[in-house]
């Protein structure tokens, strides 16, 4: 298709650059995979694809298509062009010739009968007479099956240029559409041989690296776009009918190789794991429960001492402030901490002693306070205290294993293990152990439950076989049934799409995906073809379409729907008028269109088209932008409540009609921006014009644009001072304004945060300069709360008013801490906070039973996002906005950012969904959902979600805390 395109279609809605910018191309119309004599299967050649940049391409598998639906599938993830490939064998005058195919029907009958005979053709080298069809009855099947026919590597197939136009002059005779001018292999003067030959005989030019070995180089090869338009513009007009793949009839003998299949593939590898699975059980599983068991023990207790360290820590600024002298201030802290239990029964305890050693509290042994213990020995004769001295002298902090007195019992004696912190500031060394023969108890009541339920499983292996025989069956069935649901599903929506009187064009990422046959029919393009195509293919940038180019390039496609008047560009370059109508869906990752296309001559009134548009379109997501606009609109309180309470059912809707959950998450952060927007003019109304500039701040998941369904208010409120002597008055005219706003946002659905972070609070409505100086002594003091306050505000973006004040506050941020190590030190340590749940044999739980925790893990991201922004400068709140900024940067690579984007697009999605199930039961909603609400692929991406999370924040560890 030739256009009067000068320039590309705008940016942001993913157009490539154009021919006069960039001319050339990257497209590959010749790879194999492992199906054929390739090395990489069809997936791994298309993730190559993506790494060489090309933009189209095609899988040329030797005498099969086998692997076409997963390359097509593969190429899509890619954002790839997909040609539909294959290369045949034939003969010529008893040479060999390979004709490549393209852009046919994979489910041809007559094709897939020819392929199925060649399976058990032998290889080109072991030809006979009878193997193959002549090239003239293949570039016959060829055409017959909608496709291209193209000579493949002709210098390859004959050196002589003589001979070889000779053959390319008598396949021509046999309709031969093409040859493959420009081959990876060869010279840039052989492909300029060829190409010029292909011209004189205006034949079509394909171009392919005949891709097989990765160690060979990348797929993928540049060409003039001249090349790939002539190409593409021949496929555009080749006829193209789509088959049903046909069933193979079902004989006795394919049954009883089912059979036989079966038993190979599912008996003896039962038994076989079987007997591996009781191996792995008592040769690692045991050995690693004990490990794992020991390692949350450990983990327990350096918590539970971290905790006694701060009543150490109270003591000293009790006595740093003059509150408690020297020893009244020690007393004090043994006694507490002496006082201190844990454990069954709360026997477990806390020592104290100094580096002498000299004992200075212990619950138990009073015989041993104020003790000298450097020559105190265990039963094995280890001088246990004299270790906990040196490992806290040249460590701070660690474990140490000896034998030790159970509990309060002196007669009994049992290995112990114990964790030792050293405080500094008094030279004290505070400790508390665990006894091993606790875990091993555990570990021998595993062991016997292992035995019985091995002797169980093995007598139930067979009745499992003739179940599972039972529910292959019943699966074959079921996979027919959902089979034809989706079949019939497909069919209606184009059944729909083919029933508007109007062109229905799908695009996303700046290409064409899906067109009705009114479309096709107005382009005069093949069906099955709209896929090859850009939009700035479809619409040129000419005077016509000014208007047009705008709506699309100014972003407001989303919210105005209109119809203007534009021209398309068909088949062949004919220009036809229509008027031209689009809705932009939000999106996480592209920009997704459907465009509604009607000739001028048969155009509605002002509207129509637009109608039928959203009547056509009906997804949920067209009413985000108009829920938002209508808040924004809305002149009494009550209505706005109103309002926002739609947001649950809107947000539903989404989700059921496969809306992304960060999309749904910002609808619904768009709509509590629109209302609180609207509440602060309805405010400013009442309460007279503001005496200063100032602004109101969204934070945490609503300044990330992230907000649930019932997350609270996180808000604040940024004046500049007056400087005179009504600062009081101005403080209490934005407080007034700030409790009107909180007041009604409370009505409209959104609690108060219950820890006081909200515009109301006097501590969270202040002038710039008090900002300014909390950030600054959050920063210098870097304690654990400030920290997890300091995140929160972080996230600050101006919802209303001077953004100048939102910017001076973050510069002055920005500059302060981008050289404090150890105040990045305590971001980093608040972003491992976050932990994942534990996952054992398969399943996965929080601690305390609660059912799975996905608020946490999605945190996690969160932190991790927000860490390296800060580290690096990057001033963007939202989470996939810092995800891409530190992906540029070269932190984490594009599939990394792809994976972590994926986890947390499913750990939002659990939780909305979670937040409406138990909206539609009245039950309390929280941040878990039980394991028996996920589906199995739900399950099992969820498991590969948390271990990415674990990765991330092990990278972390690794480059910023220095834990290996």
């Amino acid at each position: 298709m030739k256009t009067d395109s000068t320039r590309d279609m705008p940016a942001a809605h993913g157009g490539a650059a154009d021919e006069t910018e960039h001319p050339e191309i990257c497209i590959d119309m010749h790879c194999h995979s492992s199906l054929s004599d390739g090395v990489l299967p069809p997936d791994a050649v298309a993730k190559m694809l993506s790494e060489s940049g090309a933009a189209f391409a095609a899988l040329t598998d030797h005498n099969t298509v086998a692997g076409l639906e997963a390359f097509s599938r593969a190429l899509a993830e890619y954002d790839i062009g997909y040609i539909s490939g294959l290369e045949i064998s034939t003969r010529y005058h008893g040479d060999i010739l390979h004709i490549l195919a393209y852009g046919f029907d994979p489910n041809c009958a007559q094709l897939r009968e020819l392929l199925d005979s060649k399976n058990s053709f032998p290889p080109d080298e072991e030809l006979t007479e009878k193997a193959y069809q002549t090239a003239a009855e293949i570039i016959g099947l060829i055409h017959r099956a909608g496709g291209i026919a193209v000579l493949a590597h002709p210098l390859a197939t004959q050196p002589d240029l003589a001979k070889l136009s000779q053959l390319i002059d008598e396949l021509q005779t046999a309709e031969l559409d093409g040859i493959e001018a420009v081959y990876g292999p060869n010279t840039p003067e052989q492909n300029n041989q060829l190409v010029e030959m292909a011209r004189a005989r205006k034949l079509l030019r394909t171009a392919g690296t005949d891709f097989h070995d990765p160690a060979d180089g990348l797929p993928g090869i540049r060409v003039g776009r001249e090349l790939w338009n002539e190409f593409r513009d021949a496929l555009l007009h080749t006829p193209f009918h789509q088959e049903a793949a046909p069933e193979p009839p079902v004989s006795k003998r394919r049954i009883r190789s089912q059979w036989f299949g079966f038993a190979l593939r599912v008996i003896l590898p039962a038994f076989l794991s079987l007997a591996l699975l009781i191996t792995a059980l008592f040769a690692f599983l045991l050995p690693y429960y004990g490990k794992t068991l020991m390692d949350i023990k450990r983990e327990t207790i350096r918590e539970l001492t971290q905790a006694a360290y701060g009543v150490l820590s109270e003591a000293v600024q009790e006595e740093q402030s003059g509150n408690l002298a020297l020893n009244e201030a020690q007393t004090l802290a043994k006694n507490r901490i002496a006082a201190m239990r844990y454990g069954i029964d709360n026997k477990d305890y806390f020592w104290l002693q100094d580096t002498e050693p000299r004992i200075l509290m212990h619950p138990y042994r009073t015989d041993l306070n104020n003790q000298d213990v450097s020559e105190y020995r265990d039963a094995e004769g280890n001088r246990i205290f004299v270790e906990f001295s040196d490992l806290a002298l040249q460590k701070g902090e660690g474990f140490v294993s000896y034998v030790w007195q159970w509990m309060d019992d002196p007669d009994r004696l049992e290995a112990k293990e114990s964790y030792i912190r050293y405080f500094e500031p008094w030279g004290w060394i505070i400790g508390t152990g665990i006894y091993t023969n606790d875990v091993q108890a555990e570990i021998d009541t595993l062991r016997g439950y292992i035995v019985l339920i091995s002797s169980v499983v093995i007598g139930a292996v067979l009745l499992l076989l003739a179940f599972l025989i039972r529910q292959g069956a019943m699966l074959e069935t079921s996979r027919r049934e959902a089979t034809n649901l989706l079949i019939e599903s497909t069919r209606r929506y184009k059944a729909l799409s083919d029933a508007a009187t109007e062109g229905v064009l799908f695009a996303a990422g700046g290409r064409c995906r899906y067109a009705n046959t009114v479309l096709y029919e107005m382009l005069g393009c093949a069906l099955g073809r709209i896929d090859l195509l850009h939009l700035r293919d479809l619409f040129p940038n000419v005077r016509e379409n000014e208007a047009w180019l705008r709506i699309l390039s100014n972003g407001t496609a989303g919210d105005e729907a209109r119809t203007v008047g534009g021209v398309i560009s068909r088949c062949g370059g004919h220009l036809l008028r229509c008027h031209l109508s689009v809705k932009k869906e939000p999106s996480d990752s592209s920009d997704g269109l459907m465009i509604l296309i009607k000739p001028a001559g048969e155009a509605q009134e002002h509207g129509g088209t637009q109608e039928a548009l959203d009547r056509l379109l009906h997804i949920p997501g067209a009413a985000a932008p108009d829920l938002a606009n209508a808040v924004a609109h809305a002149g009494k309180v009550n209505q706005v409540v109103a309002l926002c309470q739609k947001t649950p059912a809107l947000a539903l809707s989404m989700l059921e009609n496969g809306t992304s959950s960060i999309a749904a998450a910002r609808t619904i952060s768009e709509i509590s921006d629109a209302a609180a927007r609207k509440f602060i003019e309805i405010a400013v109304g009442k309460l007279g014009a503001a005496p200063a500039p100032f602004a109101f701040l969204a934070l945490g998941s609503q300044g990330r644009q992230a907000q649930t369904l019932f997350s609270d208010q996180d808000n604040a409120l940024i004046y500049r001072p007056t400087g005179g002597e009504d600062d009081k008055a101005v403080q209490a005219y934005f407080l007034k304004l700030a409790s009107a706003v909180c007041d009604h946002l409370e009505t409209a659905g959104y609690a108060k945060c219950e820890g006081g972070m909200i515009a109301s609070n006097p501590q969270w409505c202040k002038p710039l300069p008090d900002w300014k100086s909390d950030f600054a002594k959050w920063i210098r003091e870097a304690q654990p709360k400030q920290i997890v306050a300091f995140c929160t505000l972080l996230d600050f973006r101006t919802l209303y008013g001077d953004p100048d004040l939102e910017e001076e506050i973050r510069d002055a941020v920005y500059s302060q801490i981008a050289d404090d190590r150890l105040f990045l030190k305590q971001i980093a340590q608040n972003a491992v906070s976050f932990k994942t749940p534990q996952r054992l044999f398969g399943s996965m739980q929080s601690a305390g039973g609660m059912g799975i925790d996905v608020k946490t893990p999605a945190f996690a991201i969160v932190s991790f996002a927000r860490f390296y922004a800060i580290r690096h400068g990057i001033r963007e709140t939202n989470t996939l906005l810092q995800l891409d900024g530190i992906k540029r940067l070269g932190v984490i690579t594009d599939a990394r950012q792809r994976d972590i984007v994926a986890a947390y697009e499913l750990l939002l999605r659990l939780r909305l969904w979670g937040q409406i199930l138990a909206k539609e039961n009245s039950e309390k909603t929280d941040a878990h959902i039980g394991q028996d609400q996920l589906g199995k692929v739900e399950a099992a991406t969820l498991r590969e979600s948390l271990k990415e999370i674990d990765a991330i924040q092990g990278l972390i560890e690794r480059e910023f805390l220095g834990i290996v």
